[in-house]
């Protein structure tokens, strides 16, 4: 996506947050809940792996009261990421799947593009991860300079929204899953500040 079009996502994304929170009419985002869930299935499905344990005690020092704090800040699309907007013929963005809205993060809602650029950046193709990589580092400058954020708040979201993504190993099990979910939170730790 050119300069042009990140910045229309960025003006797109912005006027959604800036309706008024009673806009969204529908319940907040449960950052805490997702949190939990997440963080039992990894201390489920690690067992007693120790340098799986490891990666997951570093992470959770940093989420677990991160996540229990959050609150919502505005109306947000609270399931963000590359998948959730359509560019048209005429180079306007759609944002899609919008069954989410409602009181949110304008933050978090860029954290969970970023996690999963990162993701597939990592994880991804050959293809998919030159593009998600490029773009990666595009959109974060951009929304920090676009919106004044502290590049610590956008990293610990991202960080939260890498952490839930990591179930993809999990839910979609392949044989390399143990070591993909380790290389899964470890890429959290690396994204913590």
């Amino acid at each position: 996506m050119a300069q042009g079009g990140l910045q229309l996502l960025l003006d797109g994304l912005e006027s959604l947050w800036a309706l008024p929170q009673e806009a969204g009419g529908c319940r907040s985002f449960d950052l805490h809940g997702a949190y939990r869930r997440v963080e039992r299935t990894f201390r489920h499905v690690l067992g007693d792996h120790d340098e799986g344990r490891r990666a997951l005690e570093a992470a959770t020092r940093v989420l677990r009261p991160f996540a229990e704090s959050w609150q919502p800040t505005a109306i947000a699309h609270n399931d963000f990421y590359d998948d959730q907007m359509i560019v048209q013929p005429d180079g306007r963005i759609a944002l899609v799947d919008l069954e989410e809205v409602g009181p949110g993060d304008p933050l978090l809602d860029v954290g969970n593009f970023l996690a999963h650029l990162r993701w597939a950046d990592r994880f991804g193709t050959k293809r998919t991860t030159d593009a998600s990589g490029a773009y990666y580092h595009r959109l974060r400058e951009a929304a920090l300079d676009c919106f004044a954020w502290d590049e610590r708040e956008l990293a610990l979201r991202e960080a939260v929204c890498i952490f839930r993504v990591c179930t993809n190993t999990i839910r979609r099990p392949k044989p390399d899953w143990h070591t993909n979910t380790i290389a899964g939170l470890e890429l959290v730790n690396e994204t913590l500040p």
